[in-house]
């Protein structure tokens, strides 16, 4: 067996491939024939390279930092999975870019029961968080829906969920309030008080209470017992979004009423999404600071398409170039408004954006630096891009 000892050694400190591909060009076209193979499916020549370099089991990406073995969890390659934890590769092994998940994590989310298995069996932690949600295993094969679309409601993830946790794992308040485990949710919080102010990670709901989620799931029963239970009807969630906010969005009368009667307070947010003008300018003028302490409000109201809400603000003084952290992919981004606006594809909201004085060609920052224009494309939107090229893109 031949193995490049300088790779080897980089590999072992958790060096980037970048580092690795500049020193040795036979190992970096192993290392992305590696890759490729893992993500086809391609157990022979998964074979054949591990034959030639072992250290290939633990290669980790440029970009999120992932390995072989997450890649192969992910799209449930059963028999690559076993090739590669056979070679040293490490079940726990996390990627990086805040992400800090497992394969078990991707293998859960995909729902492939075989495969998690496999990865318990061989030492995976099944009550490990991840960053990017803040959730176990569990956790992703209840809310996070990434291949397949049916997401929670799959019988597979049901599957994977119901073997976790005959293993052990914890089922979170919100996979419980995701399944609507009433009685389960009652039980952890009289446990456990302080576990209505826990929040999902920043890319699931945008740091969301149990009582954000419960209402954006729209379950008025669990939204009830929250409530009964003190959950903090004012709270804000990480864009100082509140709950009565979300029920407005969502036009849900019964939770509306029961928040009302809870006397929740209708802020600047909520009466901006209601149509609610002379009280938002009210609300505005006893406190000019309003609109720079919720600076990320203006993206919220383009991700749920209110043009009117997005001209007020915009009418109002609001930073038009503010920064937002999103997910793209497997890429954490900061988006300014008309990035989100073209990633909703709004082009009503992107045209006044325009005429607002957004920068036509500001690029997006962070892992992927792209141009508005470039975006645009992406989506394939012609009314976008027309738009962009008019306005000198």
């Amino acid at each position: 067996m031949t193995n490049n000892e300088g790779s080897k050694t980089m590999i072992e400190n958790n060096n980037s491939v970048g580092e690795i591909l500049s020193q040795d060009d036979t190992f970096a076209n192993n290392v992305a024939q590696t890759f490729d193979a893992a993500h086809r499916g391609d157990k022979e020549t998964i074979q054949t390279l591990l034959l030639q370099d072992i250290s290939l089991a633990n290669i980790k990406d440029e970009g999120i930092q992932t390995t072989p073995l997450h890649l192969a969890a992910h799209r449930g390659y059963l028999d690559i999975v076993r090739l590669l934890l056979d070679a040293g590769a490490d079940v726990n092994a996390v990627e990086g870019n805040f992400s800090n998940s497992t394969p078990l994590h991707w293998a859960a989310t995909g729902g492939h029961l075989e495969v998690t298995k496999l990865l318990v069996e061989r030492g995976g932690n099944i009550n490990v968080k991840d960053n990017w949600y803040n959730l176990t295993p569990v956790g992703w094969a209840t809310i996070i829906k990434l291949f397949p679309p049916e997401g929670y409601l799959s019988t597979r993830h049901q599957e994977v969920r119901e073997y976790l946790l005959s293993r052990g794992a914890q089922l979170d308040i919100f996979s419980a309030i995701a399944l609507n485990q009433i009685d389960f949710v009652y039980s952890l919080i009289e446990a456990n008080p302080e576990i209505l102010t826990h929040r999902l990670g920043f890319f699931a709901k945008n740091e969301s209470q149990p009582l954000h989620f419960a209402i954006e799931e729209n379950l008025t029963q669990m939204v009830e017992l929250l409530l009964e239970k003190g959950a903090d009807l004012n709270a804000q969630n990480g864009w100082g979004i509140t709950p009565l906010c979300l029920a407005t969005v969502a036009d849900n009368q019964t939770i509306i009423e029961l928040l009302m009667a809870k006397n929740a307070q209708v802020d600047l947010a909520t009466a901006i999404v209601a149509g609610q003008w002379e009280q938002a300018q009210a609300l505005l003028d006893a406190q000019p600071t309003l609109i720079s302490e919720k600076p990320l409000l203006i993206h919220y109201t383009i991700e749920q398409g209110l043009v009117s809400a997005t001209s007020w603000l915009l009418e109002r003084g609001v930073d038009i170039n503010i920064r937002a952290r999103y997910q793209l992919g497997d890429h954490i981004v900061s988006l300014t408004p008309l990035h989100a606006a073209i990633k909703a594809e709004g082009v009503e909201i992107a045209r006044i954006l325009l005429e607002s004085g957004a920068d036509v060609n500001a690029k997006t920052t962070g892992e992927l630096e792209i141009t508005s224009l470039r975006a645009a494309v992406f989506t394939g939107n012609l009314d976008l891009i027309r738009l962009l090229v008019k306005q000198g893109a």
